[in-house]
Order: structure tokens, then C-alpha cells, then sequence
């Protein structure tokens, strides 16, 4: 089995076909005394969950298995984060996911800890595909903390990505996380052997976009609007 090098939030190997891990953590928010920020297990593991099938979906894998890893107890933390991950799979019409995990019984905890690992595979991937001259496009916005909470309609999600993806000719799509939107930008350009020009725009490109709550993605077409979903012309590749 080889090992895929890349610099993405993926851990890739090659067998007969590509098994590619995607993984995610989330601490201090949740419902717990001492959390930092405020906000219901159920949709922070929705998010949490999110974050991975984000990376997956980015690169055409299908998720297999689910692992939950919650350093709480199980009720009702880990049970509520249990029940998010089905709900989540189910609203992306993912069927017959195999779903483990672990919780922590022995002792009381006073802030919210987890990890959602997702196995998957691909018989091809959707990277490095990127061309000189393709536009980089930028799909949402970068949010963190509580702007997270109170722009939830327009976070990145696993549909939106389909989306783009099945009606557009793309070269990549890539999740922007708490590196920022330039950190992504760099990793495309390192794969495809670019470098790349930035249009002047008002987005902070270093800014952390917490949970995957935007994403960038190439294509050599002019798009001038994704309806109401946020859609800025940020750059192009050289």
C-alpha cells in the first residue's frame, strides 16, 4: 500500500483503489460549565462531521465509516453526538455508514472534547487538476466563533460542494479551515506547480475560517453568481 503525499487535510493511500481518512476535533464548545463558546452538542457535532465530509466530497471519496472519539460521557454527550453524525449522513444521502466509537465513563468532565474520524475510498480522485489561467473562485465566507453560529445558511456544505462539482468543469475544490483561505491557496498551488495573482478584494485571506465554513475551487469558466450563496472572484492561477 502507498502513501499519498499532500499537503490537504487528508491522509491518502493507494491499494487498489484510494482509501483516503478525513478527521476533525472540536473542544470547549459545546454545553458543558467550562466551555469557551455556547452552542448545542448536537449542531456543533453536525459541524464537526461537516468538516470531514467537506474534505472527502472535495476530492470525489465515499465515506464508509464513521469513528466518534468523545472524551465525555455518553449521556447524554456522546449519545447527542451519536445521533447528529446519523442525522448529518442521512442529510447527505449517505446510506449503510458504519459507525463506531468511544466515550469516557470513568470520570466527570466540565468541558466538551471530541473527534470524528471518516473512512473512505475513491477509485479516482479529483485533485491536481488545476491549469495556468484558471480563476480562482472563493464559495462562502470565513467565519469563526460565534460568527459560525449566526451565519449557519451560508456555511460550506458537502450539497453545496456536489453542486459545484456536478455543474461546473472544475480543476479543484479545497475547504478552507483555521489556516485560512491563503493557506489553501498555497497547497493547490504547490500540487499543480502554479503560482497565483489575487484580485483586490475585501476578504481576509489569513483569517481563520473556523469549521470549514468556506472553500476555494478553480475553473477556467467565468461564473457570475451561485444565486444567494456567496461567491467572490478572488484571484487566478499563473
Amino acid at each position: 500500500m502507498k502513501k499519498i503525499n499532500t499537503k490537504r487535510d487528508l491522509t491518502i493511500f493507494k491499494d487498489n483503489e484510494y482509501i483516503v481518512f478525513a478527521m476533525d476535533s472540536c473542544g470547549a464548545i459545546g454545553e458543558k460549565e467550562y466551555d469557551v463558546l455556547n452552542f448545542d452538542i448536537y449542531n456543533t457535532a453536525k459541524m464537526t462531521l461537516r468538516v470531514c465530509l467537506n474534505e472527502l466530497f472535495s476530492v470525489g471519496a465515499t465515506p464508509k465509516a464513521v469513528f466518534s472519539l468523545v472524551a465525555n460521557e455518553f449521556d447524554p454527550t456522546a449519545g447527542t453526538i451519536l445521533k447528529a453524525i446519523k442525522d448529518e449522513l442521512e442529510d447527505n444521502e449517505l446510506k449503510d455508514i458504519e459507525i463506531n466509537g468511544s466515550s469516557e465513563e470513568n470520570f466527570e468532565t466540565k468541558m466538551t472534547a471530541f473527534g470524528i474520524n471518516v473512512f473512505s475510498t475513491a477509485k479516482k480522485l479529483k485533485m491536481k487538476n488545476t491549469k495556468s489561467d484558471y480563476f480562482i473562485y472563493l464559495v462562502g465566507e470565513p467565519f469563526v466563533g460565534q460568527e459560525v453560529v449566526n451565519n449557519q445558511d451560508i456555511l460550506l456544505t458537502p450539497k453545496i460542494i456536489k453542486f459545484i462539482i456536478n455543474n461546473y468543469e472544475i480543476g479543484d475544490l479545497i475547504p478552507c479551515g483555521s489556516g485560512g483561505i491563503l493557506k489553501e491557496l498555497n497547497i493547490l498551488s504547490k500540487e499543480n506547480s502554479l503560482d497565483f495573482e489575487l484580485f483586490d478584494t475585501k476578504i481576509d485571506l489569513e483569517k481563520s475560517a473556523g469549521p470549514a465554513t468556506c472553500g476555494v475551487f478553480t475553473t477556467k469558466e467565468k461564473i457570475e453568481s451561485m444565486g444567494d450563496y456567496p461567491l467572490t472572484l478572488i484571484g487566478k492561477y499563473i
